[in-house]
């Protein structure tokens, strides 16, 4: 690999970010378009609810075998083939109904498969950047990654809803094709993205990289700050469109509302890079969560679409920054061997609380109702924020070692 010139230069980087886009966006077309085709044909709103279900139990449950399969073999192969066993099976469901299907357990199984791959893919993904990206150049790889993620969040679910709108099996068209461009994309990175050999014996655990997880206090503390983070920001969505909804905002109004998040997002991932160089990287966290506690107090005393709108996209600015020195931090703090045990682990940990946040907000806001639910998801940052003050004022906080030191533990002694 070539590690000189400006990023806009490493060929093989843009080859796997197009990729990445291709692979993200098939995945956001899914999210619409499952439980509209389960609809479609038929069936109920608990049968399509069951299919996301399934398929993000499957995520959970193959997560961290996952990194143990990225941290033990070809990280290029895996991709690749990840990328074609979706593409199979999304294709099977366009096939099936020229045969006089689908039914509701082949769509099932669909997502299932698919879901799995898909927990394979991420781990390898995100370990591969470092293998292609010198580490000076990391920060603005990462920006970008996370400015793609958002933009194909923001416009994914619309998309995967008009495409339906043609014909119901066109997304799961498109959705195959977008791995076949992803696999197309990976098959031309040059790059070696094999597993180097590790200089002592390595640890074929699956539970490895939790353990260096657990052994890293400074790195914990801010996954598991992140984690809680990201249950809010989910939480703070619901309650905004469920609020929405109860004082008669149209469908347009709630979109309008979704949208500002993919704005915000898009937007801090742009200036991810100039907020690290201009801030310390503990204003950051900081920021980010006393920004969630301005953010849902202020929803408390106002509903107006355009006030929650430009509330919600500000409060999102600074989570893809957060997301970059996390990311960083761990691709050049730990070791090569475990590289996607611990990717796998850290993202287990950030999406499981996620997990957690509807199905606790919705209960909030049938006991509770939608003004106290933000009080305690104000609270919950304010505490968070708090909790983690010392940590984020420990000396080196999260300055991720060289590569040729990556067993010295991130942002602690050795």
């Amino acid at each position: 690999m070539t590690r000189h010139g400006p990023l806009r230069d490493n060929v093989d980087f843009r080859r796997y970010w197009i990729g990445q886009a291709a692979s993200d966006l098939g995945t956001q077309l899914s999210l619409v378009a499952y439980p509209l085709l389960v609809l479609a044909l038929g069936g109920t709103a608990a049968q399509a609810g069951g299919i996301a279900s399934a398929s993000l139990a499957t995520r959970l449950i193959c997560r961290l075998p996952a990194g143990t399969v990225v941290d033990r073999c070809d990280r290029r192969r895996i991709m690749l083939g990840s990328d074609l066993v979706r593409a199979v099976v999304l294709a099977s469901i366009p096939v099936a109904a020229l045969l006089g299907g689908p039914g509701y357990v082949h769509i099932l199984l669909v997502a299932v498969v698919e879901g799995a791959a898909g927990a394979v893919f991420r781990p390898a993904a995100a370990v591969a950047v470092r293998q292609m990206v010198p580490a000076d150049q990391l920060t603005v790889a990462l920006s970008r990654s996370q400015s793609r993620a958002a933009a194909v969040s923001l416009i994914g679910p619309a998309l995967g809803g008009w495409l339906f709108s043609l014909h119901r099996l066109v997304p799961f068209v498109a959705d195959a094709i977008s791995y076949l461009v992803s696999a197309l994309m990976v098959a031309r990175i040059k790059t070696p993205l094999r597993q180097p050999q590790p200089a002592r014996v390595p640890d074929r655990r699956l539970s490895a990289g939790v353990r260096w997880l657990l052994r890293r206090r400074t790195l914990r503390n801010v996954l598991t700050f992140a984690g809680v983070v990201n249950m809010i920001s989910v939480s703070v969505v619901l309650v905004v469109v469920v609020t929405a909804e109860a004082h008669g905002r149209s469908a347009t109004a709630i979109g309008f509302l979704l949208a500002c998040v993919g704005v915000g997002a898009v937007a801090g991932a742009a200036v991810a890079p100039a907020v690290l160089h201009r801030f310390p990287v503990p204003a950051v966290f900081i920021g980010l969560g006393v920004g969630w506690v301005i953010t849902t107090t202020v929803l408390v005393f106002t509903s107006a679409p355009w006030a929650v709108g430009a509330v919600l996209a500000v409060a999102f600015v600074l989570s893809p920054t957060g997301g970059v020195v996390v990311g960083k931090a761990m691709l050049l703090g730990a070791p090569d061997e475990l590289q996607g045990r611990v990717a796998s682990a850290a993202d287990l940990l950030m999406s499981g609380l996620a997990a957690l946040g509807p199905l606790l907000t919705g209960f909030l806001l049938d006991v509770t109702g939608a003004r106290n639910t933000l009080i305690v998801l104000a609270a919950l940052a304010a505490l968070a924020t708090a909790a983690c003050l010392p940590t984020f004022r420990t000396p080196g906080f999260l300055a991720a070692p060289s590569p040729s030191q990556s067993h010295v533990r991130t942002g602690e002694s050795p």
